[in-house]
């Protein structure tokens, strides 16, 4: 655009040289807005002065306004009122005629790139103006002093002011935020991003206080506006609406917990269910085993009677109850009995009795009483009523012990020797007929044979019963270590939750002394699961050096609080003593039971004394000739009490299995247990006692020379105990509870638990995990196999794995031999949560100790 058509036209030829298009020429300013509007060019060169009534800067300003064209000036005029009035329509150049055609080119150039510049400025403009427009959260825009200067519509929207109100207003007043709980104002964030100069989010659930004093939950979050050179310059908040994801968040949250209620509901119908079915199952099982045995002894006495004679003398006491059954019923007295010589003791005694209806039996009415028969004399004994040798005799002296006015006595003799009597019996006077004398005479000759048989037999049967004895204990060997396994499994959860439970609560709370009695009572239940395997053989025995007296002075003051205030405990011990290889837990057992029945035998009061001291080893059974090598030497622990002494009647069965003198309140392994645990460490019990004076029991255990190890300090729940730093530890525990409190107890402690429950989910989880873990921690005995096995094949994988074994029972001595073989590390069971950390860490630590000796 120039007034000049010639300066136009020499313009024109310059610009095409450049490699430009000239869309059109116009003189006036008319023109000029006319083809920018019509061509909408890249560039306008204007002149100030144009023909027509509209000149340069009018026009220049008019295209820029319509269309956003630049503009450079062309003039012959720079004085200082054109400069100023050009400046109005931002011109990209001002070029003075005349003008020579490097510097046209130049401010060409400059101003289309320029314009470039400022039309890309202008979309990116347009562009974040769109986003921000269009987001459907609300952004607000604070200047650093922390003012509203931008308010997208989502904002306007959310906190019901408009942008234009509120702009200038401090950003805290615009949009302030409670917490949704308490209430209270927050600290904004973007003060907070200001003040801080970083991004500031508000994980609390948050409320904004609407324009209209309505409250809208939303999730908010600030950040600061830095320029390019990283000066801050303001700070950014932005605002989201969730209302309806915290009202699905809440209906979550109460169907979850609806659901929760409703599960545990149900798991526990189900186990009462279950409880009752196995209840019913156990009944069942008992009315079957009854039956059985019901039947067994009904086809058994049946046999026998038929014909008793014809069984071994052992089988011949229900068959001879049936029989003198069967003479009393024929003949119509009251009692039929059988009595017995023994030719050692020169005495007779009733060793089989029936009674008639109405007569209460009087088996022990005469028991070892003298005899004054004459073993030559084969006639019948009779009294008082019937007249017959020997009145006065031995008939009379039955007939008065059991309260008799009628007594025919028969002599049983095999092989000229008089071995007993068969006797009719009654209570009143009468006179046996003639049929009753040839029946009791019948009957002499088998009962006759029935007792010699039994007289050559009774070393069979005593023998027998020392087998069946020994086939009873193995059999309740078995019983003991299955139940001891399940019960160990049932009191280690109890113990384990009870001792998180008390690492969490004050000292002097209730709840912790009620939790220290149920701890105390598992223990105590513990206690007589390893009297149950000691019994049985099963129990892993934790064999260490330790020093008797040591072990002795720790139990003092719990002894003391067992046997109570009316006994007094001393305790005498050597000076000097080597130490011994035991384990522990059963010292302290023995010891335990020991000074318990001491107590007993003092129900008023007494002294219970504690003795050790060396001893030489027991000399060799049966006087055999010593051997070469030096006898070994022996600890002795003697445990003595004042009481009332053992019978002498009793002496010889007090280590026997079952017998128990507390009646229904002993189970006759206390004792038994104890020679158990002293024959399995290679030592022996033996005892002294005195009626009225006392017992003392003498322990022997061989000394050892082995050197001793420290012994890890127990830890109480309360105490502070081991923790991990997120070591992988893969547990394998088939009893769900014992699975939970271990998970439990070592997430808590700063472990990462993976836990199976079989061999075969193990192993996957070992193959899956590609062995990235720190520690193998299994149980013994598994559904589908065992501990040590899966331990050996995770070892051949991994030869540097650290492994850790558990079990309160093993009954395979090869899985035992295995695990010493390997050097794997045991955990007894039921482990309280002290001893769980502890052996955890020290494992892991290498600080093992070599617990199956």
């Amino acid at each position: 655009m120039d007034d000049e058509r010639l300066v136009a036209e020499d313009i024109s030829e310059c610009i095409t040289a450049m490699g430009g298009e000239v869309l059109g020429i116009a003189i006036t300013g008319e023109q000029a807005i006319a083809l920018a509007g019509a061509h909408r060019p890249d560039l306008v060169l204007m002149d100030v002065c144009l023909q027509g009534h509209i000149d340069g800067v009018e026009a220049a300003l008019a295209i820029r306004e319509r269309w956003q064209i630049p503009v450079v000036f062309l003039t012959a005029y720079s004085d200082p009122g054109v400069l100023r009035r050009a400046k109005l329509a931002e011109p990209l150049g001002y070029i003075v005629k005349p003008f020579d055609e490097n510097g046209l080119r130049t401010t060409v150039e400059l101003a289309l790139h320029r314009c470039d510049l400022d039309r890309a400025l202008r979309e990116n403009r347009e562009w974040f103006v769109t986003i921000l427009t269009s987001m459907e959260d609300g952004v607000v825009v604070a200047d650093p002093g922390g003012r509203v200067c931008f308010m997208n519509p989502a904002a306007e929207r959310l906190t019901g002011w408009d942008s234009l109100r509120v702009a200038g207003q401090p950003v805290a007043h615009v949009c302030p935020l409670y917490d949704a709980e308490t209430g209270r104002q927050r600290a904004h964030p973007a003060m907070t991003a200001l003040e801080g100069g970083a991004s500031a989010a508000d994980p609390a659930e948050s409320l904004l206080l609407r324009a209209d004093r309505s409250l809208l939950p939303v999730d908010v979050s600030g950040g600061v506006v830095r320029d390019r050179l990283g000066v801050v310059t303001g700070a950014l908040v932005l605002l989201r609406d969730v209302t309806n994801s915290r009202r699905t968040t809440h209906e979550l949250r109460h169907h979850r917990q609806h659901l929760e209620a409703l599960v545990a509901e149900r798991t526990r119908r189900l186990t009462d269910t279950n409880a009752q079915l196995l209840a019913e199952i156990e009944e069942r099982k008992r009315a079957q085993a009854s039956l059985a045995t019901r039947a067994r002894l009904e086809s058994l006495v049946n046999a026998i009677s038929a014909d008793f004679l014809a069984l071994p003398p052992s089988e011949c006491c229900p068959a001879t109850d049936a029989a003198l059954a069967r003479i009393g019923q024929m003949v119509g007295c009251d009692a039929v009995c059988l009595y017995q010589v023994h030719d050692v003791r020169a005495e007779i005694s009733c060793v089989h009795e029936w009674c008639g209806p109405g007569l209460t039996p009087r088996l022990a009415a005469f028991q070892d009483h003298p005899h004054a028969a004459d073993p030559g004399d084969r006639s019948l004994r009779q009294h008082p009523a019937v007249p017959g040798p020997d009145p006065g005799g031995l008939a009379g002296v039955i007939a008065e012990a059991r309260q008799l006015h009628c007594l025919v006595l028969a002599p049983l003799i095999e092989q000229d020797r008089l071995l007993g009597y068969l006797s009719l019996e009654s209570t009143t006077v009468r006179a046996w007929e003639a049929e009753a004398i040839d029946l009791l005479w019948m009957t002499v000759g088998p009962f006759s044979h029935t007792l010699h048989r039994s007289r050559g037999d009774r070393e069979k049967r005593r023998l027998q019963e020392q087998l069946a004895r020994a086939q009873r204990m193995e059999a309740v060997g078995r019983l003991s270590g299955g139940i001891a396994h399940d019960f160990n499994n049932t009191l280690l959860p109890i113990i384990g939750y009870a001792d998180l439970l008390l690492s969490r609560l004050p000292r002097d709370e209730t709840t912790t002394l009620e939790l220290n009695e149920i701890r105390r009572a598992a223990q105590h239940a513990a206690s007589l699961t390893r009297q149950l395997l000691s019994f049985s053989k099963k129990q892993v025995v934790n064999k260490v050096v330790m020093n008797i007296n040591d072990e002795l002075t720790t139990m003092r003051n719990l002894l003391q609080r067992i046997i109570g205030e009316d006994v007094i405990l001393e305790t005498r011990l050597a000076a000097g003593l080597p130490s011994i290889l035991a384990d522990p837990g059963q010292i302290q057992q023995v010891v335990m039971n020991l000074v318990v029945n001491a107590r007993e035998a003092m129900p008023g009061g007494g002294r219970v004394t504690l003795r050790t001291r060396l001893a030489p080893a027991p000399p060799p059974a049966g006087g055999a000739a010593p051997a070469p090598v030096p006898a070994p030497v022996m600890v002795q622990l003697t445990v003595e009490d004042t009481g009332r002494g053992i019978p002498a009647e009793i002496r010889d069965r007090i280590f026997d299995p079952f017998f128990s003198t507390k009646g229904h309140e002993g189970s006759g392994l206390g004792l038994s247990v104890i020679f158990s645990i002293l024959e399995h460490h290679g030592g022996s019990i033996d005892f002294e006692t005195e009626p009225g004076r006392g017992t003392a029991f003498h322990l022997l255990l061989p000394a050892t020379t082995r050197p001793g190890t420290v012994a890890a300090a127990a830890v109480t729940p309360r105490e502070t105990m081991p923790r991990g730093h997120g070591q992988r530890i893969l547990l394998i525990e088939d009893e769900i509870a014992v699975n939970r409190f271990v998970t439990t107890a070592l997430s808590r402690h700063g472990y990462e638990v993976v836990s199976a429950e079989c061999v075969n989910h193990a192993w996957a989880t070992f193959e899956q995990e590609q062995g990235r873990f720190d520690m193998v921690f299994s149980d013994a005995i598994l559904p589908d196999g065992n501990g040590v096995e899966l331990i050996s094949r995770v070892l051949g994988r991994c030869p540097e794995m650290r492994t850790l074994l558990s079990s309160g029972y093993m009954d395979k001595d090869a899985l035992l031999r295995l695990a010493r073989e390997r050097d794997i590390s045991f955990l007894q069971k039921p482990y309280t949560l002290p001893d769980l950390l502890r052996t955890v860490d020290d494992v892991l630590h290498a600080n093992r100790q070599a617990v199956l000796n």
